[in-house]
């Protein structure tokens, strides 16, 4: 197989896509799209047209990084007079900072659960019901470092997001006012 740094793969048996940033001999460096980095021999992936939602221009990184995004209540009853919005938080990587180019995968990973934590703190400090995490999917590395944090706080319940809108890259946390 002909592949090229900046060709666009998945691995083979798994859901894990990215674009090739090394190749040497039989081994291929991935980057993922939440910006980690994989190794793989040239058998295990496949060439793929460019995903859509991997790549964003820098432009559009710097209007949107640290914003939130709000969703309609899915869940709310269509005689309710008005829909509540609950906040997402994007936690990929490129949503939180300009470059990634000097940070290690563990410097991005504390970045994620740095903004997580704030972010779950001032809502709990201003009694907010819900928040999403938007994780993506990755390995699951961010997801379970998530789940230990949300652990620490007694007043805190989180659940997979709704699926169809956000598969398995998304965590619903909920917060209860007087929960002992």
């Amino acid at each position: 197989m002909n592949l090229k740094i900046g060709d666009f793969v998945q691995i083979v048996d798994d859901t894990l896509e990215g674009v090739i940033i090394k190749v040497r001999d039989n081994l291929v460096q991935i980057k993922d799209r939440d910006d980690f980095l994989h190794e793989y021999k040239i058998h295990q992936i496949v060439k793929i047209k460019q995903p859509l939602d991997i790549y964003i221009d820098s432009k559009k990184v710097e209007q949107i990084a640290f914003e939130e995004k709000s969703i309609p209540n899915s869940r709310k009853s269509s005689s309710s007079k008005k829909s509540k919005k609950i906040p997402e938080i994007d936690l990929h990587i490129h949503e939180l900072t300009d470059s990634t180019k000097k940070m290690t995968d563990y410097d991005m990973l504390q970045l994620q659960l740095e903004t997580a934590e704030k972010r779950l703190k001032r809502a709990i400090e201003n009694k907010e019901k819900k928040l999403i995490f938007i994780h993506g999917v990755g390995k699951g590395r961010l997801r379970n470092e998530l789940s230990i944090l949300f652990q620490r706080y007694k007043e805190v319940d989180y659940y997979d997001a709704d699926f169809l809108k956000y598969g398995r890259g998304a965590t619903e946390v909920y917060i209860y006012e007087n929960r002992n």
